[in-house]
C-alpha cells in the first residue's frame, strides 16, 4: 500500500508539474519572444523615419538569426509592406506576433519635434515557430517517464532539478529582455554554467545575445549615419540660404546704388529722373519680397481657422489678380454652391497667389480655375496654363525649398504654398497637361457644401 501510495503521490504530483512547468515554459517562451519583437519595433522606428528598407531589411536579417523565427514583415502605417523576409518553415506551425512601432518619447530624439511624438510609424510582424519549445516540453515528458519507470524517487529528484534549472534560466532571459526593453544595452543572458539550463535554453540565449549585439551595432551605426545626414543637410540649407540671399538682395542692391549715383548729377532730365526712381522702388519692392518670402517660411505663423467658402474665396482672388494681370486671360469654371471649410483666410490667399504667379509667369495666354466637390466632401481646385509645362525630372522639386526655375524668383514660393496646404491637412501636386501646359491641384476636406456651418 505504501507503495501505490508512493506511486499515486508520484504520479499525481509528477502530472502536476510536468502540466505546471509546461505552462510556464511555454509562457516564458512566448514572452521571450514578445520582448524579441519589443526591441525589433524600438529599433526599426528609425528606418521606417527615413523609409530605409535597406536598414529595416538588416534588421529583419539578424533577427532570423535566432533559431525559432522563421518570417520578419515590416509594414508603414498605412499597412504596406515594405520588408518580408523568411525561410522555409517545412511545415511548422508558425505563431506570429505584431508590435507597433511609434515614435520614441526619448529626449535623445534631437530631430522630431514634440508635437509629432506618439505617432504611429507602423508595426513589425514576427513569426516563430513552437518547435523549440515542443521539443523542450517532450524532452521534459519523456525524463519524467523514464524516471518514474525506473526510479520514483529518482525521477522525483530529477524532475525537481530539471524543472527548476528551466525555469530558473528562462527567468534570466526573461529578466535580461525586461532590462533591455527599459534601455539597457550592457546585458546579456548567461550560456555557460550551471545557471545557462538546458541546450536549447543556452541556444536560445546565445541566440538572443547575438541579436543584441547585431542590433546594438545597427543601432550605433544608424545613429552615426542620421547625425551625420542632419549635420550636412543642415550645412547645405545653410550654405544655399547664405548663397540665395546674398544674390538675390546683391542684385537689386547695385541697380540701386548705380541709380542714385545717376540722380546725384545735375542737369538730369525729368523722363531720366523718374525712370530711375522707379527702377529704384522696383528694386526696393523686390528686396522687400525677398525678405518677406524668407521670414514667412522660416517662421510660420500660426493660423487662425475661420468657416470659409472656398468657391467665394477662390473667385475673390482670381477676380483680383487678374484685374492686375490683365494680359492673360482667366477661364474659370467655379462651381457657385458654397463650399465650407475650416481655413486661414490670409495664408490660403498668398498659397492661391503663390500658383497664380507662376501659372502666369509660364502662360502663353491663358490660366484655367476650376472648382469642384467630389464625394467624400473633398473641396478641389484645379489651376493650370498653356505654357511649355514642368520639365518631367523637376515635378518632384519644385515644392522644395529654394528650387526655383526664374532668375528672378527666390524658390520659396511653393515651397511656402506646400506648407500652408499641410498646415491645412490638404494635399497639393503639380503634373503636365497631355495638350500642355503645367496644372496645379489642392484638395482638402469641406465640413458643409451648400450650407453654413461652424468651424
Amino acid at each position: 500500500m505504501a507503495i501505490v501510495f508512493v506511486l499515486v503521490i508520484s504520479v499525481t504530483a509528477g502530472v502536476i508539474g510536468v502540466k505546471l512547468s509546461l505552462n510556464y515554459t511555454g509562457s516564458r517562451f512566448h514572452e521571450s519572444f514578445k520582448v524579441l519583437s519589443q526591441y525589433l519595433a524600438v529599433n526599426a522606428e528609425l528606418g521606417l523615419l527615413l523609409r530605409d528598407e535597406i536598414m529595416l531589411e538588416s534588421l529583419a536579417k539578424n533577427m532570423l538569426t535566432l533559431e525559432d523565427i522563421f518570417n520578419v514583415i515590416v509594414k508603414d502605417a498605412k499597412g504596406n509592406i515594405l520588408v518580408n523576409i523568411g525561410r522555409p518553415a517545412n511545415r511548422l506551425r508558425l505563431v506570429s506576433l505584431e508590435t507597433e512601432v511609434s515614435l520614441s518619447k526619448s529626449e535623445d530624439n534631437l530631430f522630431i519635434e514634440k508635437s509629432r511624438q506618439n505617432i504611429i510609424l507602423g508595426s513589425v510582424v514576427v513569426s516563430y515557430s513552437l518547435e523549440g519549445l515542443e521539443i523542450l516540453q517532450n524532452r521534459m515528458i519523456v525524463y519524467f517517464l523514464i524516471f518514474f519507470l525506473f526510479f520514483v524517487i529518482l525521477f522525483s529528484m530529477s524532475f525537481f532539478f530539471v524543472s527548476r534549472s528551466v525555469a530558473l534560466s528562462l527567468q534570466g532571459i526573461l529578466k535580461i529582455s525586461q532590462a533591455v526593453s527599459k534601455g539597457r544595452r550592457d546585458v546579456r543572458a548567461s550560456t555557460k554554467g550551471s545557471g545557462a539550463g538546458l541546450k536549447e535554453v543556452r541556444t536560445l540565449a546565445a541566440g538572443f545575445n547575438d541579436m543584441l549585439n547585431a542590433l546594438e551595432k545597427e543601432k550605433l551605426n544608424a545613429e552615426a549615419a542620421n547625425q551625420e545626414i542632419n549635420r550636412q543637410k543642415t550645412m547645405a540649407e545653410v550654405g544655399r540660404f547664405s548663397m540665395m540671399v546674398a544674390h538675390e538682395i546683391k542684385n537689386p542692391l547695385t541697380v540701386i546704388k548705380g541709380s542714385l549715383a545717376i540722380l546725384k548729377k545735375d542737369n538730369l532730365d525729368p523722363a531720366t529722373k523718374q525712370e530711375l526712381i522707379n527702377y529704384v522702388e522696383d528694386d526696393i519692392q523686390r528686396i522687400n519680397k525677398i525678405a518677406e518670402d524668407f521670414l514667412i517660411f522660416a517662421r510660420p505663423k500660426k493660423p487662425d481657422f475661420l468657416e470659409m467658402d472656398m468657391n467665394g474665396f477662390v473667385a475673390g482672388v482670381a477676380e483680383k489678380f487678374f484685374f492686375v494681370n490683365q494680359e492673360i486671360q482667366l477661364a474659370a469654371e467655379i462651381d457657385p454652391t458654397p463650399a465650407i471649410a475650416c481655413c486661414d483666410h490670409a495664408m490660403m490667399e498668398r498659397a492661391l497667389l503663390n500658383i497664380l504667379t507662376n501659372a502666369v509667369s509660364h502662360a502663353s495666354h491663358i490660366v484655367r480655375i476650376i472648382t469642384s466637390v467630389a464625394k467624400g466632401m473633398k473641396w478641389r481646385l484645379l489651376i493650370s496654363d498653356d505654357g511649355p509645362g514642368i520639365q518631367t525630372e523637376k515635378i518632384e522639386e519644385i515644392f522644395t525649398p529654394f528650387f526655383t526655375t526664374r532668375s528672378r524668383g527666390t524658390g520659396l514660393g511653393l515651397a511656402i504654398t506646400k506648407d500652408i496646404t499641410d498646415i491645412h491637412k490638404a494635399g497639393i501636386k503639380a503634373g503636365n497637361s497631355k495638350s500642355g501646359g503645367a496644372w496645379f491641384e489642392i484638395e482638402m476636406e469641406c465640413v458643409s457644401y451648400g450650407k453654413d456651418i461652424g468651424c
